[in-house]
């Protein structure tokens, strides 16, 4: 007979026992878990479902072997013991925000912000509530469940409410818990993650990743936390997870599908990990200095690093020639505006990692990805909307070095200037108020504009032939300056009539032309 020992199954584990575990550290999270736990409503509804004694599902435990004891997630706000290497742990593998957002309740912990101590059991309504407990209607859950506090408040209460308050605590000490125990290896456990949560979220391509090369001297998720930081002082913002494996896969394997990925080794990775690190800041140097990409994201696809990354690790360059920067270039902003990785990404990457192949060697390339932007498309594209094209002319304003309206000095497109660039209210040509009074609520790629926050304060509520007027009478490089910004400001200009749709339709025709002439047309 065929003997079972992967699998067992506990039907009736109580909550105090689960607590006991989590406090104890016994019970942990694996490392390829995310958000740990619930909002309190969310809580009050699981709380309610035991009281009133429905099933709230099964839980899924790992029982892991003990070379895997540094695998867990640290979660600092629950103060858990460090385990030792002689400890045997079990990590949750389905049912962690349940469990942590009960131990989270049942210790009165203030998580995020957020205090779980004040979800509470009304008794005259029979419900979990979210309120400040007063120890005679409405009674902290934690407070009912600890073994002192429960004597104090009981003996409080009136008759009815004390067996009201009893048969609460009873239920909720008694309710049985099912448990599935799992006795299996590292990738295993991922399967499993991945089966028992296939109408769930599931783990990411990068989170696999981070999970199959873990090792006790080598966390991946670590290592691309602590570069994140460093692009964050610097201004650039965090790129993805997947962004770094990615260049990773290019980098190791020549390719970046899913399967490729997948096949990292944690040597691999390791002995690769600071030549990659050195190809993405030159990758990201290159698109801040050359192509406007001030910002993460500003960038039109996350594909662009990577590959980016790979021809500066192939090719140990660490200066670009005026050859490769010309149709570099090209190939960025042809991807871009040809919306070419809008599907089948890592495939197309595979593909134009051999164009990059081809320029590594000095052979003459030619990128020419189809590109289809019209006049009425750029004016149509509203600023809200997530798109590879209105990505790509914000980076084309930003290459063109912006000069203030007034004074002519190039804006500074720093930290500070970015804490407000998402503003709905900010960088309108038209100002919105002037554009709300029209019935126009819809902020139009066209009427985009760097604009710094003491001169948007100043021309919020004037009419654009106004103000523009204004600026004119005060700059004497007033043309050049707007040429900086791609503004029309002829005679013939929509702004000096206030015709909104006459300028959007300017403005697109001037981004249009700015566009044929970087991708080479």
């Amino acid at each position: 007979m065929l003997n079972i020992e992967k699998i067992k199954i506990e039907p009736s584990v109580k909550l105090g026992d689960i607590i006991r575990d989590v406090e104890r550290g016994k019970l942990r999270i694996p490392r390829f878990q995310r958000k740990f736990v619930w909002e309190r409503p969310k809580v009050v509804r699981l709380l309610d479902s035991m009281y009133h004694q429905f099933p709230i599902g099964s839980f899924f435990f790992w029982e892991a072997p003990r070379k895997y004891n540094k695998f867990f997630r640290n979660i600092a706000e629950l103060k858990l013991p460090e385990p030792d290497e002689r400890d045997d742990l079990t990590f949750v593998l389905d049912g962690q925000q349940r469990i942590t957002s009960l131990f989270a309740a049942v210790k009165g912990l203030t998580l995020d912000g957020l205090d779980y101590g004040e979800i509470c059991f009304d008794l005259i309504e029979k419900e979990f509530v979210i309120k400040k407990a007063d120890s005679k209607r409405y009674i902290a859950l934690y407070e009912m469940l600890d073994e002192q506090k429960q004597f104090e408040i009981y003996d409080k209460l009136s008759q009815e409410n004390r067996k009201t308050f009893s048969d609460c605590r009873f239920v909720l000490i008694n309710y049985p818990f099912s448990v599935v125990l799992v006795r299996t290896e590292r990738d295993d456990a991922c399967d499993i993650f991945e089966r028992i949560n296939q109408e769930g979220k599931k783990l990411s391509l990068a989170d696999l990743i981070v999970a199959r090369t873990w090792s006790e001297d080598f966390d991946l998720r670590e290592k691309i936390t602590d570069f994140n930081k460093t692009l964050s002082s610097k201004g650039f913002g965090e790129l993805e997870v997947e962004a770094v494996t990615e260049a990773l896969s290019l980098n190791i394997k020549g390719g970046c599908t899913r399967s490729i990925q997948l096949d990292l080794t944690l040597e691999e990775i390791k002995k690769a990990w600071e030549n990659t690190i050195a190809s993405l800041n030159l990758a990201i140097d290159f698109l801040r200095g050359n192509l406007g990409v001030k910002r993460y994201s500003f960038l039109p696809y996350r594909g662009i690093i990577p590959i980016l990354s790979y021809y500066f690790y192939k090719s140990n360059n660490r200066t670009i020639s005026s050859e490769h920067r010309e149709v570099i270039g090209k190939w960025v902003w042809r991807v871009s505006f040809s919306e070419r990785y809008s599907s089948a990404g890592p495939t197309k990457m595979g593909e134009d990692k051999k164009l990059f192949d081809q320029i590594i060697i000095n052979t003459t390339v030619s990128v020419e990805y189809p590109v289809n932007v019209t006049t009425e498309g750029i004016y149509s594209l509203q600023m809200k909307t997530t798109s590879a094209i209105k990505n790509a002319v914000i980076c084309l304003l930003a290459r063109r070095s912006p000069k203030h309206f007034k004074n002519n000095t190039t804006i500074p497109l720093d930290d500070a200037y970015f804490s407000d660039f998402n503003s709905p209210e900010k960088h309108h040509i038209f100002p919105a108020s002037f554009l709300g009074q029209q019935g126009i609520k819809q902020f139009s790629l066209a009427n985009f504009c760097f604009l710094p926050a003491e001169l948007n304060k100043d021309i919020l509520n004037k009419k654009p032939s106004q103000y523009f007027k204004e600026i004119k009478d005060v700059n004497p490089e007033f043309q050049k300056t707007m040429e900086t910004h791609l503004i029309p400001v002829g005679d013939d200009s929509g702004i000096w009539t206030d015709d909104y749709q006459k300028f959007i339709q300017q403005r697109a025709e001037l981004i249009k032309k700015e566009i044929e002439l970087v991708i080479g047309t």
